[in-house]
């Protein structure tokens, strides 16, 4: 976690489960007032609200590689 300033911070997340950041702030008697997420995966979301771009090759073969083994997509029977 790194103070911006006296109400901002930025919370990095390697693994963000269910409102995680708003339970993490509550806890702190914080309250979220806006979240803003700027990458999922090796994906930043540089785009204007409402907006969208198609994914880059390169960047759907790293997601694919950073995804292949995680425990939701792995077939344990195979």
């Amino acid at each position: 976690m790194e103070q911006i300033d006296k109400f901002y911070f930025k919370i990095t997340l390697t693994e963000g489960l269910n409102r995680q950041i708003r339970r993490m702030c509550a806890h702190l008697n914080y309250e979220v007032y806006k979240l803003k997420r700027i990458r999922i995966m090796n994906i930043n979301l540089d785009l204007p609200y409402g907006e969208w771009r198609d994914l880059s090759e390169s960047e759907m073969k790293e997601m694919n590689t950073l995804i292949a083994y995680s425990h939701k997509t792995f077939d344990k029977e195979t």
